[in-house]
């Protein structure tokens, strides 16, 4: 063979080997892309199933529920710089991008849940009229320790009353232990374990067995013992490594059904970002009311039928038109302010509806 025919010959297997890896790069494209276009219908078609689900759960009240979802790792965003259009919050399925955003649904959950089930559970936030509902996710992954101590009574005794309310709820994996048990914790292999505290603590080593925990992944919530009170969140790595109890932020709760949303949130953010929500679900169901007042005090005014019932509504009706803030910063004073008017506008509604009824009046709620 000729030198020319040598070089054509060479030429050839090139041209072939360019051709085909072109060809098999561009069936490898093709795949990938009808591969990431089937990821990405799925993840739509999961995200709008549990978008219906997560409607049908909020629609009912103290309700919880098991359900089976594809093992697609569902995340939750939720920032707490929010307006009263709303807050930045969202869920989203994996690394997809899509996602479904949630401005105003309150829901309280781990910033991630990855699991073949979906634990959903629901109570109404509210006394006396409900204000909104409140929606915790959550998943078999996931188990919860409530933690008391014995030498403070009302540690105890609160950490009893949540323990009844969560195992209303047959799904959660929740458990009831005395202080002096937490050395003997065991990994059951949970996916992460939630320690609830009823009372402060400083020195972790009193409390916490690092050997055990090391292996576990696990965080902490401190709560007031009490319905209105201050939530501390601390992750393991603050606990193992050590913290002061009087530097960590505290975020504020009003009410059992938010003391809860504390237990299942990420972290202080995410549950400060819901009771932005809340608050402003709670600003417009006031508003609501004190003009229903206004109106039935008026238009009974004018009614021979039951011109006796002017004066009932009065009270109700002159409460202050103002806006009822989520405290920014949680000093003493500044966690008590919105306690203090929440607590006021429930009294009154409550007075209201009661003298309504007592003399067969149009009811306010």
């Amino acid at each position: 063979m000729n030198k020319k025919g040598v070089i054509e010959v060479q030429f050839n297997w090139i041209f072939i080997f360019v051709v085909g890896t072109v060809i098999l790069l561009f069936f490898v494209f093709i795949g990938k892309s009808y591969l990431e276009n089937s990821n990405l219908k799925l993840a739509g078609k999961v995200l709008y199933d549990i978008d219906s689900i997560m409607k049908g759960a909020t629609s009912s009240t103290k309700s919880a529920s098991k359900l089976e979802i594809p093992n697609l790792k569902l995340r939750f965003t939720c920032f707490p710089d929010c307006t009263e259009e709303g807050c930045s919050s969202d869920f989203s399925m994996g690394d997809t991008g899509v996602n479904k955003p949630t401005p105003y649904q309150v829901i309280f959950a781990n910033d991630e849940i990855n699991s073949d089930f979906l634990i959903t559970w629901t109570l109404d936030w509210g006394v006396p009229f409900k204000v909104s509902n409140f929606l915790y996710l959550t998943s078999p992954n996931i188990r919860y320790i409530l933690v008391y101590k014995n030498s403070i009574s009302e540690s105890k005794t609160f950490a009893e009353k949540i323990f009844a309310l969560m195992s209303d709820n047959e799904f959660l994996t929740s458990e009831l232990i005395e202080e002096e048990q937490l050395p003997s914790i065991e990994d059951q292999g949970h996916e992460k374990i939630r320690f609830v505290f009823f009372y402060p603590f400083d020195d972790t080593s009193a409390v916490i067995n690092e050997d055990i925990l090391s292996d576990m992944i696990f965080d902490v919530v401190v709560l007031t013992p009490s319905f209105e009170g201050t939530a501390i969140f601390l992750s393991n790595e603050q606990v193992l490594e050590g913290f002061s109890y009087d530097k960590q932020k505290k975020i504020g709760y009003y009410g059992k059904e938010a003391l809860v949303g504390a237990i299942f949130s990420e972290d202080a953010d995410f549950f400060e970002c819901n009771m932005r929500k809340s608050f402003n679900h709670l600003n417009r169901v006031y508003d609501i009311y004190r003009y229903r007042a206004l109106y039935l005090a008026k238009y009974i005014a004018d009614n021979d039928q039951f011109s006796h019932c002017t004066q009932v509504y009065q009270e109700f009706a002159l409460l202050p038109d103002e806006t009822i803030e989520y405290p920014k910063e949680f000093t003493e004073d500044a966690y008590k302010t919105p306690f203090y008017s929440i607590t006021k506008i429930f009294q009154t509604a409550e007075d209201t509806n009661n003298k309504a009824i007592i003399n067969s009046c149009p009811r306010l709620y």
